[in-house]
């Protein structure tokens, strides 16, 4: 069948390596898993690292290669995780002083175009209605 452009990718892989060592890493995002379940994992040649999403509990884990638990722990979440940039921007308004938030017009405008640049291919522009024509959107093929 030929493949649906308003339907997402069934899963994303991303490869990179950074630092002087050039340690790699791969992330991997399977939108049709029969899990539900968000977690980053770290892994070494000595350990794993298990990370949940605030959304998938709060338990954190270091395994050894073989898969026994060396350390567990309990991380509490924040509140939301919008909650500090929320915060400072109501302070910065409310005493009336921007240089007690990070996040000003510019970089707020920054994010925007690096948004609409990523989003251009994909939509065929954004400057219309382009939710309107989801027959023109390309296909994420990459």
């Amino acid at each position: 069948p030929e493949a649906d452009p308003a339907e997402p990718e069934d899963s994303v892989v991303v490869a990179f390596a950074c630092g002087e060592q050039q340690t790699t890493g791969t992330g991997v995002w399977n939108f049709h898993s029969t899990e539900s379940s968000d977690v980053l994992e770290i892994t070494t040649s000595n350990a794993k690292i298990l990370l949940p999403d605030f959304m998938n509990g709060r338990q954190v884990s270091v395994k050894s290669p073989d898969g026994t638990v060396l350390e567990e722990w309990v991380e509490a979440p924040p509140s939301t995780v919008q909650l500090p940039m929320i915060q400072s921007v109501t302070t910065a308004i409310l005493l009336g002083d921007p240089s007690l938030c990070a996040s000003d017009a510019t970089s707020a405008l920054r994010t925007a175009r690096y948004m609409d640049d990523a989003l251009e291919t994909f939509y065929g522009g954004r400057a219309d209605a382009f939710w309107k024509r989801v027959e023109s959107w390309g296909v994420n093929s990459k």
